[in-house]
Formats: structure tokens, C-alpha cells, sequence
């Protein structure tokens, strides 16, 4: 099952980011991931936890952000 179907009241501490707050902390939810994939492997999972192949991730390298001038 991709999705566990559950109610609980969502906090920031419960996410894996490197962010104090998310926009939806104190929201009642009624699923939570049971399953992560990327490109059809799993790499997390409630059983098994974060299991991903070593080496299997890719750096993508960009730019400076600039400003893009507003249509006219």
C-alpha cells in the first residue's frame, strides 16, 4: 500500500526537511506515505525505513538565480 489511511494532526518534527516550519503544521490529515519510490525503486518504506542504493543518487548543478524580466 502506497498510502496509509490514518487521521492525525501534522507536525513540523514529523517531516524529513531541513526547514523549523511547514505551512501545515496543526492540519488534520488523513493519509501518510507507506511507500516512497524513485524511478521505480524503493527507497523508503514503513517497514524498512530509508534504504536506498548506495551510489544511485545524482548531483544536478545550476546556475545563480536571476531575475527574469516580467512580460510585457
Amino acid at each position: 500500500m502506497i498510502w496509509d489511511q490514518r487521521e492525525f494532526v501534522l507536525k513540523n518534527e514529523q517531516l524529513h526537511h531541513e526547514v523549523d516550519y511547514t505551512p501545515y503544521e496543526g492540519m488534520t490529515l488523513r493519509a501518510w506515505p507507506g511507500v516512497t519510490l524513485s524511478r521505480g525503486e524503493v527507497v523508503w518504506s514503513r517497514d524498512d525505513g530509508f534504504s536506498p542504493m548506495p551510489g544511485r543518487g545524482e548531483l544536478l548543478h545550476c546556475g545563480v538565480p536571476t531575475l527574469m524580466p516580467r512580460p510585457a
